[in-house]
This record gives C-alpha cells, sequence and structure tokens, in this order.
C-alpha cells in the first residue's frame, strides 16, 4: 500500500493512522517505519535479481530517456551525468515522434490563428469564470467550455473543438450575457483550424499511451500520412505549407536518407512490419526502402548463426493464396497464377528470406499483429525473424517516461525534496510490482 499509493514509509508511525489501523482490525499488529523499509530493501534485492535475469536473455535494449526538474531540487550532478549517459556514448539516438509532432502543431497557434485564439481563450476565461453562464451553457448542451494548457497536448484544439461544438449555446448564453461573440468569418476559421489539426490530435492520442512499440503505432506511415495531408490541405493553405516544410526539416532524419544524421531504424521496422509494409513497397518512397533494405541485411548478417541451413543456387516457389488475388471463382487461372517463384542467391540467405517475406505480404491477406506473425515464422526466416522482433518493438515514444516523472513528483513533494537511493527504489517497486 506505501508503493503503490506513493505515501511516505513514516505513515505507519502516524498516532491517527495507527488508530484507524486498530480500529479496522485490534488483532492486527501494525510494524513501525523501520520494518517496514527494511522488508521494501528485501523486495527491492529479489525483483532487481530477478529484473537482471530477464534483461540477460535480451538481444536489443532501448533505453528511453527525458529531461526533467522541479522546485527544489537538489540533486545538480543530474546534468553532467546524462551527458556521460548520452553524448559520450555512441548511442543510435532516436527522437520521440510525439514531442516533436507536438513542435509542428505550434507553428498552427501563431500567425494567422493567433489572434483568433487569443479571443477565444478569452470568451472561454469569461465563461469559466461566470457561474451564471458556466451553469447556462451546461444546462443547454450538457457540456462546458474547456480551457488550453501550452504543456498540454492538443488541449489548444481541444478548446477549440469544444467551443465549435457547442457553438449555438455559446452564442445564446454570450447574448443573454450581453457579451460579444464571433463573427461568422471567424467561426469558419475556427473550423479550418480544426480540420488542420485534427489528424495530429488523433496521431497523438495513440502515440501517449504507454508502453507502445514502433509496430503498434506504425511509425513511419503516420508521419507520412501527417505529410499527405498537409499537402492536401486547401484551406488555410499558407500554415499548411509552414507546417508541411517544418515536419520535413523535423522528421529529416527519418524521411530523407540523404540527410547526415539519417536513422534507418524506423524505416527498417516499417518494412519488417507486415501490417504497414506495404506503405514502402510502392514507387514512391524507394530510396527510404532500399536504405531499409540495407540496413537489415547488415544487423542481420551481425547476428547469423553459423549452425542455420544455407541455400544452393536453386527457385524457391511460393504459393498465393487464392482467395487474396481475387481469382476463387476461376479455379484453372488460379492453378496457374497461385505460385511465384524466386531464385536464392547462395550465401546470401537474409536477403532470400527478405525477398520472400515481400512476396508474402504483398499476396497474404493482412496480419493483425506482427509480433504474433514473426513468432510464428522463426522457422521460416530464421536470419531476420529475430531481428524484426527486436526492431518492431523497439518504443514509439518517450510518453511513458514522463509519467514515470509524474510519480517521482509526487513522491518528492513538499518535506520529501531530495534526490535520494530511496527514490529509485520506490520508483522501481512502483513499476515492477508485477514481477512480485
Amino acid at each position: 500500500m506505501i508503493i503503490a499509493t506513493c505515501n511516505p514509509v513514516t505513515l505507519v508511525d502516524n498516532a491517527s493512522f495507527r488508530k484507524l489501523v486498530n480500529t479496522l482490525d485490534y488483532k492486527f499488529s501494525l510494524p513501525a517505519s523501520a520494518k517496514i523499509t527494511s522488508l521494501l530493501n528485501e523486495e527491492f534485492t529479489v525483483l532487481t535479481r530477478k529484473l537482471r535475469d530477464f534483461i540477460s536473455e535480451g538481444r536489443r535494449f532501448t533505453i528511453c530517456l527525458d529531461g526533467w526538474t522541479k522546485k527544489g531540487l537538489t540533486a545538480s550532478f543530474l546534468g553532467i551525468s546524462i551527458v556521460d549517459v548520452i553524448e559520450n556514448v555512441a548511442f543510435r539516438r532516436l527522437g520521440c515522434i510525439a514531442h516533436v509532432i507536438q513542435l509542428v502543431v505550434k507553428l498552427a497557434y501563431d500567425g494567422k490563428y493567433h489572434g483568433l485564439l487569443l479571443k477565444v481563450r478569452g470568451l472561454v476565461g469569461k465563461v469559466r469564470k461566470s457561474s451564471v453562464a458556466l451553469e447556462k451553457i451546461i444546462n443547454k448542451c450538457s457540456k462546458t467550455v474547456i480551457s488550453d494548457c501550452s504543456t498540454r497536448w492538443n488541449s489548444t484544439y481541444f478548446m477549440v473543438w469544444r467551443f465549435l461544438e457547442i457553438k449555438t449555446s455559446i452564442n445564446e448564453v454570450l447574448g443573454d450575457l450581453n457579451i460579444d461573440s464571433l463573427a461568422n468569418s471567424e467561426w469558419i476559421m475556427l473550423q479550418d483550424f480544426v480540420n488542420l489539426l485534427e489528424p495530429f490530435a488523433n496521431e497523438t492520442d495513440i502515440l501517449q499511451m504507454d508502453a507502445l512499440s514502433l509496430s503498434s503505432v506504425q511509425y513511419l506511415p503516420s508521419i507520412l500520412n501527417l505529410e499527405c495531408h498537409l499537402e492536401q490541405f486547401g484551406d488555410a493553405k499558407d500554415v499548411a505549407v509552414k507546417m508541411l516544410e517544418d515536419l520535413r526539416r523535423r522528421f529529416a532524419v527519418l524521411l530523407q536518407p540523404n540527410d547526415p544524421n539519417f536513422n534507418p531504424l524506423p524505416c527498417a521496422a516499417c518494412l519488417l512490419d507486415p501490417t504497414c509494409a506495404i506503405a514502402l513497397l510502392g514507387n514512391e518512397h524507394t530510396q527510404i526502402k532500399e536504405c531499409a533494405k540495407k540496413y537489415i541485411l547488415s544487423e542481420a548478417k551481425k547476428s547469423v548463426q553459423h549452425d542455420l541451413p544455407l541455400a544452393s543456387a536453386s527457385t524457391l516457389s511460393v504459393e498465393i493464396a487464392p482467395e487474396i488475388n481475387g481469382l476463387t471463382k476461376w479455379k484453372f487461372l488460379v492453378a496457374k497464377q497461385r505460385v511465384e517463384k524466386i531464385k536464392l542467391i547462395p550465401g546470401n540467405e537474409a536477403q532470400n528470406e527478405l525477398n520472400k517475406y515481400f512476396i508474402e505480404i504483398r499476396n497474404s491477406s493482412m496480419c493483425q499483429n506482427a509480433l504474433n506473425f514473426w513468432k510464428m515464422r522463426r522457422a521460416v526466416y530464421p536470419h531476420i525473424a529475430p531481428l524484426a522482433e527486436d526492431l518492431i518493438a523497439a518504443p514509439a515514444t518517450q510518453a511513458y517516461v514522463e509519467r514515470l516523472f509524474s510519480i517521482c513528483g509526487l513522491l518528492t513533494n513538499g518535506r520529501r525534496n531530495r534526490m535520494s537511493a530511496s527514490l529509485e527504489m520506490r520508483i522501481f517497486l512502483k513499476l515492477n510490482s508485477h514481477l512480485v
């Protein structure tokens, strides 16, 4: 209970708490804080050993980091330590897609929409401060206005979205209170604003969920989809163009193979994810696809197992399910077209498996779960399956880490404002209690 509720260990020494426990069960002898601390240390030791054993079986590891500070923080060594950890070690780095998307979204808050957003924010503030206005709106539509917050993702979008949703009630209440509402042209601009940011809000809602992998959020297709949205957006073209330029600049490390900091990991994960690989198999993204293939073959070669069978110079036939290509009504035609052949390259088993994989995903029904796909085909693709499982299981964002810092903030609130070993222990126990 101490760990789950983030209460201090000294709670058990509090006279009122001991009285409460005694009232609930007078036979129960509540241990003192020293005993609780001893028990927690023992559990921490056991869990640490379990986690070390679990980690020792891993092939690849991802370290998620985020900057965090608070008033009263006394551990000034954190800044120096973090540089030693991430700057002085040659790790392959991948930015948090959710945070980068929000940086692109901020462009919509300035320029054309800036004055209008200030006006909407002012009207929302007036309504929320007036108990009469608030009560009237709730009575009319059973909903109320939403305030935005600069540190909360998409909060400005949701403020405007709700403002539009209860437009009729807003106009009626503001009219009753002799407060000027928005002009028709301003309402139209607000709708354009919502249409512009809606895809970004939808993507962020998915990305900010806990424990999402590159596979579950379909990392690269999500970015390409937002890029297409901005290209095709007809209203507020000037804002959309600025956002598109910023999106391409910020995601150049993922979308532009010529970029000096290009990271092939996300595109390789996309290509090895049967649920979204089709996004890279067309002619539009040939350059990204080739970089992904090169990375996959390079990594597969590093982790090759010498006891795996080698291919000879021959031809492999890959059967295509007839119900997929739509020819089930013509059984003779199906019999002719249901087999596709690929030429095996001796000594290049990873390339052979990759070619076979491309044929399978082009001609088979859509897979629902990428990890299950590779788990069931480890024997079919022994050279690339382990790499595929590693890549698509990598975390997509650091949103989970931010929630971890929220727990740290709660535990260091008030007098407990020192960073110490006990903080690490309590966070560890709270997050890994399922291993007990």
